[in-house]
């Protein structure tokens, strides 16, 4: 006679069984759906790119964590340095505009308001700090200045922080959650809850009202906006926790990086992966050989740009073939961010040679 707990380990084993032959079912359905778009030709040609720095902006005394360019003008930059300083830059007459010294120098992450009306900073005071630009004065000042809103709810420190608009934010923490923020009342409207790791990094979507999250669980999902309940999407493919993520420019597809010494590209329409970047796959380059800490998309989508922990510490990929374009032999110390500007024509890269460098 069976017992009962033998009965049930017999029924759990059955249903493992099949949920991994279904599992196994969907994946050759997909690779039967695969499309050849990046096998034909046109994506298989060779492309070199030829990006150089145009301006570097020195004024940061510790390794630079973030930077974020403005979205209403071309020339607005902000950076957030473990110098315990937060800048506002010009970067075309590489001035500095404004200077916020922090409270905490433990600082993660930057962010511009979509009209220059704030910036935000956080990190390991698990706070974020955000300051009215109008009620600054311009040029540099050594003097604390305190943060006009302080939203605290996080229990972890907080990796990263995107404004949705001038009245909400998004910010993301090590406490595995997300939070989307009303501003003026210092209160979370929603609070995204489906991820098992520190949440790394968010990009918003703002045309499609959803944005995508990476955490250290090794996957991506993406969140609608006014949506409470669960994710939307969920992305698996990393073997190693997920740094960075940023949405191709038609808003149906975006890339992650990781500490798998990988990046990847998702399609939301196809569900799935399609396409990776890595330099294990070409055999002939002497190549990164460490993780990935940021990414973004050229304004056409053409390339994609990887800074890296080690040599070569940021390259250029060609989207279509998969096959780096070019490296940047200059740089000598790990890229720890970068940003594209609103026109497309320029991208920064934060470094820990203390300095911001303009391509």
């Amino acid at each position: 006679m069976m017992s009962d707990r033998q009965w049930l380990t017999l029924v759990y084993k059955e249903c493992e069984r099949q949920c991994k032959q279904l599992q196994q079912q969907v994946m050759e359905q997909r690779q039967k759906l695969q499309s050849n778009t990046f096998d034909s030709d046109e994506s298989l040609k060779k492309i070199d790119s030829t990006f150089r720095v145009r301006r570097t902006l020195s004024g940061h005394y510790g390794k630079i964590y973030a930077i974020q360019w403005s979205l209403s003008s071309e020339t607005g930059l902000c950076s957030a340095s473990q110098d315990g300083k937060l800048m506002i830059w010009n970067a075309h007459t590489e001035n500095k505009r404004m200077c916020f010294p922090l409270r905490s120098a433990w600082v993660m992450t930057c962010a511009y308001s979509p009209s220059e009306v704030y910036v935000s900073c956080g990190g390991l005071d698990n706070k974020v700090s955000i300051y009215r630009i109008s009620q600054t004065v311009l040029g540099y000042n050594e003097h604390k200045i305190e943060p006009f809103y302080e939203l605290e709810q996080h229990e972890g420190y907080i990796s990263c922080i995107r404004f949705w608009d001038d009245a909400h934010l998004i910010s993301s923490s090590g406490d595995s959650t997300l939070l989307l923020w009303d501003i003026e009342k210092q209160k979370p409207i929603s609070q995204f809850m489906d991820h098992t790791g520190d949440v790394m990094n968010v990009a918003l979507c703002r045309e499609r009202n959803v944005f995508v999250s990476v955490s250290c669980d090794n996957t991506a999902k993406i969140w609608d906006i006014n949506s409470k309940d669960q994710c939307i999407g969920n992305f698996t493919g990393h073997k190693d926790d997920v740094n960075c993520c940023d949405w191709f420019p038609d808003g149906y597809a975006f890339g992650t990086g990781s500490d798998d010494q990988t990046a990847k590209l998702f399609d939301t329409r196809a569900y799935r992966e399609i396409k990776t970047y890595s330099f294990r796959q070409n055999p002939n380059d002497n190549g990164a050989t460490s993780g990935i800490t940021s990414l973004r998309f050229s304004k056409s989508g053409k390339y994609l740009f990887c800074g890296y922990d080690n040599a070569p510490f940021l390259a250029s990929w060609s989207t279509l073939s998969g096959a780096p374009t070019q490296y940047f032999p200059g740089l000598k110390h790990r890229v720890s961010c970068l940003d594209l500007n609103r026109s497309g024509r320029a991208f920064a890269t934060g470094s820990w040679d203390y300095n911001v460098s303009i391509w």
